[in-house]
């Protein structure tokens, strides 16, 4: 076995030029089929990360960034006075304008977030006074791509229209939103509710006393109000995660082609190799090689060829990934993707292209084993 290793090495090397087309054409099709899985299996969870309010509640058609539905003041006052309701964080929103464009604006109690809400921070609030009403009248929350689209960044200060006047705000802190690619504000719902004079709530966050029956409190909101959408925790999360996984299950199949392809190329580039040595088979017939061992020879051969391009198209994705995160996204989108390597998925896919093309290998190598030497093609 140790000589058909050395053999197969030394064919491979004899043999460079025709085996890095192969390799390149391998690791190409393999970081393709990898690329999307890269940048997206740990990024893509990320708004779901964070959440542990137990039900989410908003008036019925209202889950867009751009949504102008609202619960009056009397529909989310009962809801607060629901048995079972321990803590509750509202949302009010509202549309400003600067210079630049159009953004969002959101009133939110600031402390639940820092409690149950666990933010991506793309920059970090330097202090806790974010989190205190009576002294964060001056400070703000804004998205990453408010900051990209707006040329802001931590510590700056905005100059913000409202109907009681305008509004210098310090940002405190910059965290990843990636629901909303117009960028937005957040402050204290309290200043919010003053400068805007209503307390229209766009949506809920609750939290349920312990040993309460989240589900039948569901029910009971539906009940008394038929005009709200109301989402349990598990639900939403599932929920988000079947329309996530429904948008890139095309990434999967990209995935089988890529490596189909590439574990073909190799199986042809080997079958054209060994047709160019029917006279060198011929001799190691003679000279009392097994077809066995001719085929295991091939096969050590491809395993090779195919390690060398998983290595290159692993590397290559990885090099992709990271364009696509730090660069496409950010312009395009205004938001950068936690980045997650899928060790499993990685693992599996070396498995699959390494044995796929030993096993290929071998197939060929036992048809190149049978070759008569005046064999004419």
């Amino acid at each position: 076995m140790q000589n058909l290793r050395r053999e197969a090495s030394a064919r491979v090397m004899t043999r460079a030029f025709r085996f890095n087309l192969t390799i390149l054409c391998l690791a190409a099709g393999l970081a393709l089929a990898q690329l999307p899985p890269v940048p997206l299996a740990g990024g893509g969870r990320f708004p779901l990360a964070g959440y542990a309010a137990d039900l989410f509640v908003a008036s019925d058609g209202a889950q867009s960034a751009s949504t102008r539905n609202f619960m009056l003041p009397e529909t989310w006052r009962h809801i607060l006075t629901l048995p079972g309701v321990a803590e509750a964080n509202l949302l009010q929103t509202a549309d400003v304008s600067f210079p630049e464009g159009r953004t969002m604006l959101g009133g939110a109690e600031l402390g639940f977030f820092r409690q149950h809400v666990g933010l991506a921070w793309v920059q970090k609030p330097r202090s806790d006074l974010i989190y205190q009403p009576d002294a964060n009248a001056g400070l703000a929350l804004v998205s990453e791509s408010f900051t990209l689209r707006f040329h802001k960044r931590q510590g700056d200060r905005l100059q913000v229209p409202t109907p009681s006047g305008t509004r210098s705000l310090e940002i405190a802190g910059v965290f990843a939103d990636y629901g909303n690619e117009r960028g937005s504000i957040l402050v204290e719902r309290r200043h919010f509710a003053r400068w805007f004079g209503n307390e229209h709530v766009r949506s809920m966050m609750l939290i349920v006393e312990q040993g309460r029956d989240v589900e039948a409190l569901r029910q009971q909101i539906l009940a008394d109000h038929p005009g709200l959408t109301v989402y349990t925790n598990r639900h939403l999360r599932a929920e988000i995660l079947r329309i996530f996984r429904q948008t890139f299950s095309i990434t999967y199949a990209l995935e089988l082609i890529g490596v189909a392809v590439a574990v073909a190329g190799l199986g042809m580039t080997l079958g054209s190799v060994l047709l160019e040595r029917r006279g060198e088979l011929t001799t190691l017939r003679a000279l009392g090689l097994s077809r066995s061992e001719m085929a295991a020879s091939t096969a050590i051969e491809g395993g090779l060829v195919g390690l060398s391009g998983l290595l290159a198209g692993l590397l290559t994705s990885l090099a992709l990934g990271w364009l696509l995160i730090e660069v496409i996204n950010r312009q395009s989108f205004g938001w950068t993707l936690q980045f997650s390597l899928p060790w499993n998925q990685m693992a599996w896919l070396s498995l699959l292209v390494v044995g796929a093309g030993t096993l290929v290998s071998f197939a060929v190598g036992r048809w190149g084993a049978n070759l008569p030497a005046d064999r004419e093609e």
